[in-house]
């Protein structure tokens, strides 16, 4: 695992690396009870999604507060959370499970700017008491669907003004298309990533 975080050793300290580590496992553990991912070795765990997710890592490193939107067993807000301490990230998980395995890792861990939230990003709104100390929004998600979808589930939060990041592999016609409403949108091919194609699709507000 160590081996595969030598590009990330200016932006990873020991015990951070230590914290990757254990949740790559302990996510292998808990993947024997309940669905959390499809890596039965946590060693391809980490090689493939963790160093997946540390590969967007400097986008976020200005944002203050970050909505990883169907986080699943944390990717990439867990992640973002260890690698930036000083980012707040809130990991919105409606699976009661999944949240559960999120809020363990985080007590365990004491990663102290986690909050998994057991909801769907539809129920939530940026005026919600969770919210209270947030002043701006920066969504991310790495595996929600159609971009189309995706904004039609946030909406409280993208009409608000919230920065949207979302992880693909690949754009559809349709999608680029669709990207052409908004006010600011921008494709970053990702180089550093485990896979052999990713994207960071990043857009704001859309036109009136």
């Amino acid at each position: 695992m160590v081996e595969a975080l030598k590009k990330y050793d200016q932006i990873l300290v020991d015990h951070q690396i230590k914290k990757l580590q254990i949740y790559s496992e302990r996510v292998v553990k808990w993947n024997q009870y309940i669905n959390l991912t499809g890596a039965k070795d946590s060693t391809i765990f980490f090689e493939q999604h963790v160093i997946d997710c540390l590969s967007v890592v400097p986008f976020f490193k200005k944002k203050r507060f970050v909505i990883d939107v169907g986080s699943g067993c944390g990717l990439p807000g867990l992640i973002l959370a260890i690698a930036l301490p000083e980012t707040r990230v809130f990991a919105v998980e409606p699976l009661s499970k999944r949240y559960r395995f999120l809020n363990q890792i985080r007590i365990e861990l004491d990663i102290r700017n986690f909050s998994p939230i057991n909801k769907r990003i539809q129920e939530l709104s940026w005026s919600d008491t969770v919210f209270r100390d947030v002043s701006e929004f920066t969504l991310v998600s790495r595996a929600f669907g159609e971009i189309e979808s995706f904004v039609d589930a946030s909406s409280a939060f993208i009409d608000y003004g919230a920065e949207v990041y979302l992880m693909r592999s690949q754009l559809t016609d349709r999608e680029l298309n669709y990207l052409d409403y908004y006010e600011y949108s921008h494709i970053h091919n990702i180089k550093d990533s485990s896979f052999d194609r990713r994207v960071l699709v990043n857009f704001k507000r859309r036109y009136k």
